[in-house]
């Protein structure tokens, strides 16, 4: 789960490196839904199945749930809850953090969540458990659903009572460390998918008995050893089948362990429900972009994303397209691993089956998004534009679309260069943004990439060729001189003061552009886009506005 900090009062009992708080806890949440969609757990969540029957599935396992089993789901784990048809399930949830301390200002505390703790035990927790715990769960639901002062102190006694019953409960189910050689017996699979794997090397790993650990297996993960290894080599076949567009059924077959490529093709379309060659064209039709930008390119591309960032404040050329985009991702101008909560859970359970995304992502968030679809990473900073757009058109299948765009796109370009020149010369140009309060210049990458570039205008201020922008003064942005500028002002209310302030300021009528009345005021969309659709944009305006 995302950091976020969460203040108390320095005199609070709180003031431990970590603590646990109750955030609710309801005796009858009901899940009815029979084909429920994946999400991550907000907070750690104990769930105890009341009636009802249903499938858990979590970490690559399918674990049958009834009445009288519990499941403890740690903060931020991927997971999906299924009820199954007419079999509705009644269920006890608890929800709780664990936070450590971060530090102190003054005479507060802060306290960021933990989404890992030792000593919890992770899963199903054992038959006993439900049972034990059944009577206190009952007690803190009627006490968190009917606070009151009087009360406050029983719900947070009863909420740790039931705490200190899990590692209990983890103690009695593991005494032989068979759920950690389950997991060990996971890994192994998931490490040797691509060779051959016996049940018997698999319960030598698990270091048990070849019946007793079959029996284990299945019990955890609601599936024999050899089902779950089928499961483990097709997931894979999938991704490769997505990411490696060049290679073979064949091959694919062999990379994901199947040295059978008739069993494969059968197995492939009996599991996911489409052969494979056919599975290899989805990404088109389920591919999420988390790059402003490389949505840009499949939309030239002819290509609408089934998800992506959506923001109808900065993007009005786009609006055409937002209707068709299944999934609407929210758009924030500096993110963190923090702020990617929504956006994670509407990935989760829009189920792409491959996200497009650049290497500026933090790594905190690329694990977390692998667990919801194969990654493809096109680096942002290494390649210019075009090449952005040959390597989503490889991808996508449409590498000739994209030769044929970009042949129309240089003929153009050099009709608008020719028209430009001819009318306003090679004048200093200036692509200037007042963002948050500040002002930034363009170079040759993003905005200033059809000026510079395409249209080969000389800039009025120099940024080097590794940084999109860089802040300058108002000093400098006079004794640039510039000839020709365009301004993008954010929607801030703090950069439309800057702007009101900047056209009273006495040396600003000094600006060559400003006096030969050669500023424009741009959009930030298409302007700021480093992409295919946008420069095309770019020139149109080009050609109507200066030429």
């Amino acid at each position: 789960m995302p950091e976020q900090q969460e203040r108390y009062p320095q005199n609070h009992e709180q003031q431990a490196d970590t603590l646990f708080r109750l955030l609710d806890a309801h005796a009858f949440f009901i899940y009815i839904e029979p084909e429920a969609t994946k999400q991550f757990s907000e907070c750690w969540t104990l769930l105890l199945i009341h009636s009802g029957e249903g499938v858990l599935e979590t970490d690559g396992c399918l674990l049958p749930l009834h009445r009288g089993q519990s499941v403890l789901l740690k903060s931020g784990q991927l997971f999906k809850l299924n009820a199954l048809p007419g079999k509705a399930l009644a269920v006890a949830r608890i929800r709780f953090e664990r936070l450590r301390y971060s530090g102190h200002r003054g005479q507060d505390r802060f306290f960021v969540q933990e989404r890992e703790c030792e000593w919890l035990p992770i899963g199903k927790l054992s038959g006993t458990f439900y049972y034990k715990a059944r009577p206190l769960v009952e007690r803190l639901c009627s006490l968190s659903e009917a606070r009151s002062p009087l009360n406050e102190l029983e719900c947070h006694l009863a909420f740790h009572q039931l705490l200190a019953m899990l590692p209990a409960d983890r103690h009695a189910e593991d005494s032989a460390n068979q759920k950690e050689a389950i997991r060990r017996t996971m890994r192994y699979m998931t490490e040797h998918y691509h060779q051959p794997v016996s049940r018997d090397r698999l319960a030598a790993v698990a270091g048990m008995s070849l019946w007793h650990f079959s029996r284990k297996f299945k019990e955890a993960t609601g599936v024999s050893p050899s089902e779950m290894l089928k499961r483990i080599r097709i997931d894979k076949a999938k991704e490769l089948l997505l990411l490696q567009g060049k290679s073979s059924i064949r091959e694919i077959a062999v990379l994901s362990g199947f040295q059978d490529e008739a069993y494969f093709r059968s197995r492939f379309k009996e599991t996911v429900g489409v052969p494979p060659a056919d599975y290899q064209t989805r990404k088109r039709e389920k591919a999420a972009v988390l790059s402003y930008h490389y949505a840009a390119h499949m939309l030239a591309l002819g290509i609408t994303p089934f998800a992506a960032y959506v923001d109808p404040r900065r993007d009005g050329s786009r609006t055409r397209f937002h209707e068709s985009i299944s999934c609407h991702l929210r758009k924030e101008q500096h993110p963190d691993p923090s702020s990617w909560q929504q956006n994670l859970q509407l990935l989760a359970r829009a189920e792409p089956e491959v996200i497009l995304c650049d290497e500026l992502i933090d790594e905190a968030v690329l694990e977390r998004l692998r667990e919801i679809a194969p990654l493809k990473c096109i680096p942002w900073m290494q390649l210019e534009w075009r090449q952005h757009f040959m390597e989503i058109a490889e991808f996508m299948n449409n590498r000739k679309k994209a030769e044929h765009w970009l042949r129309v796109y240089e003929r153009r370009a050099k009709e608008v260069r020719m028209s430009v020149q001819r009318r306003q010369g090679c004048p200093r140009t200036a692509l200037l943004h007042i963002n948050e309060g500040k002002l930034l210049v363009y170079g040759r990458r993003n905005g200033g990439a059809v000026l510079f570039e395409d249209l080969r205008l000389p800039p009025a201020f120099e940024v080097h060729p590794s940084r999109v922008c860089r802040e300058i003064g108002l000093q400098e942005l006079i004794e640039g001189e510039a000839e020709l500028m365009l301004v993008a002002i954010d929607k801030s209310a703090v950069s439309e003061r800057l702007w009101r302030r900047l056209q009273t300021e006495p040396q600003w009528n000094r600006i060559p552009a400003v006096n030969k009345e050669s500023l424009y005021i741009v959009p930030e969309i298409p302007w700021l886009e480093y992409a295919s659709v946008s420069h095309l944009t770019q020139l149109e305006w080009a050609s109507a506005s200066l030429s």
